[in-house]
């Protein structure tokens, strides 16, 4: 069994990403567990010291931190990200390839100093910067067990994770001496993509339960329905106004929480309709977040099941942790945990969406309840084995 492990996210820097929520999901995760650990993220992090064991000592990967004048721990950082901004935007591979072997070296080398004081290293989301670490461990003969998180969601994409293969990760890391890796993905959509059968054990990962607080007493007060989560390409945006408009030709009794961008043209459609929605624009504080989902009933998720046929939703996980069921479009990752699980209820297009709205009820909502309760038992159980908790 793992008695101690060193948590590492070099994209940890910012509340809003999902970073944040696997670093203090999988430490709520193991507090529970009694086991001891530490975590690592990079200079000028702003996540809070002050709830977890965390050292802000990496360099940065992809997600740097908003830069301070008055904080010296985040001139760097945001230096080498306007390198690695003006790298990419320019196509110069050589300068990327610069910035991940720096990045890299200086995450081996605060290893090779630390690697025995710990029985596991968990990267618990993976990104180009910790490939190419797991490689120089290898070369430099450092033995350590790692359990590394593809997690689909937030490792880099485009150009940048193009200049390591994760699947040539997977492939090479059964030949490797010193190395002992654990590899976990988030849905079954992915490992079905990934495991082909060259590769090593691909683990179920999904992100650990945090127990939130409750949501409020639905008696006495109207159904509140809400899309939340920053709205960025393809999850949806277009369906908001046709959903609610028609929803609310039935049931204008229900009332709406809806995430928009800056200077979001939707808004001004939204304001004109005869319902009650609140909005928020931009990317909120998570207290902002908290009181918007203890406020909500039913978390309305309409991606696109193209786009997220892999991937996972934070969003999804984050109305979990509250209890609260999703309504989304079948074809998405995550949708075959709603369906099994009745966590919610999925819609093969939006008339079917429309139609589960009109007909929602607190009857409804109070089983699929149950449901998101057994799904987050689920969470916690798919991580006891994936970082071997039960032997």
């Amino acid at each position: 069994m793992v008695e101690r492990f060193l948590l590492i996210d070099l994209g940890a820097s910012l509340h809003y990403t999902h970073h944040k929520q696997s670093i203090y999901a999988f430490s709520s995760f193991l507090k529970d567990k009694n086991i001891d650990f530490n975590v690592w993220v990079p200079f000028g992090s702003n996540l809070n010291k002050s709830r977890l064991p965390i050292r802000k000592i990496l360099l940065s990967g992809t997600h740097a931190p908003a830069f301070s004048l008055f904080d010296p721990r985040t001139w760097i950082n945001s230096l080498m990200n306007k390198f690695l901004v003006f790298s990419v935007k320019n196509g110069f591979k050589c300068l990327m390839y610069m910035h991940v072997n720096l990045v890299g070296h200086y995450l081996k080398f605060l290893l090779a100093a630390k690697a025995k004081s710990y029985s596991g290293v968990l990267f618990t989301t993976a990104c180009p910067y910790s490939v190419k670490t797991i490689y120089m461990l290898e070369s430099s003969q450092i033995k350590t067990t790692i359990f590394f998180r593809l997690t689909n969601t937030s490792e880099a994409r485009g150009e940048l994770a193009e200049l390591y293969d994760f699947k040539k990760l997977l492939d090479d890391a059964k030949n490797f001496e010193h190395v002992r890796i654990r590899f976990g993905v988030e849905t079954d959509n992915y490992r079905s993509q990934l495991n082909t059968g060259r590769y090593s054990t691909l683990y179920l990962t999904k992100v650990p339960y945090i127990k939130s607080g409750a949501n409020l007493e639905s008696k006495n007060r109207p159904i509140v329905v809400s899309f939340l989560g920053y709205p960025t390409k393809d999850k949806g945006h277009e369906h908001i106004l046709p959903l609610i408009k028609k929803v609310s030709e039935f049931r204008k009794e229900i009332n709406w929480q809806v995430h928009l961008y800056e200077k979001d043209p939707l808004l001004s459609a939204l304001e004109r309709l005869e319902v009650n929605i609140l909005t928020v624009c931009g990317k909120i504080q998570p207290y902002e977040m908290d009181k918007l989902l203890s406020a909500t009933d039913l978390m309305c998720l309409p991606y696109n099941p193209k786009a997220f046929e892999f991937h996972s939703s934070a969003m999804h996980y984050h109305s979990m942790d509250y209890n609260i069921p999703v309504l989304s479009l079948n074809g998405t990752a995550f949708s075959s945990d709603i369906y099994k699980f009745k966590a919610g209820s999925i819609s093969s297009n939006l008339n079917e969406m429309c139609e589960v709205l009109i007909d929602l009820s607190m009857d409804k909502i109070t089983n699929w309840k149950f449901g998101c309760s057994k799904y987050n038992e689920f969470r916690n159980q798919t991580n006891e084995k994936f970082l071997d908790l039960n032997s």
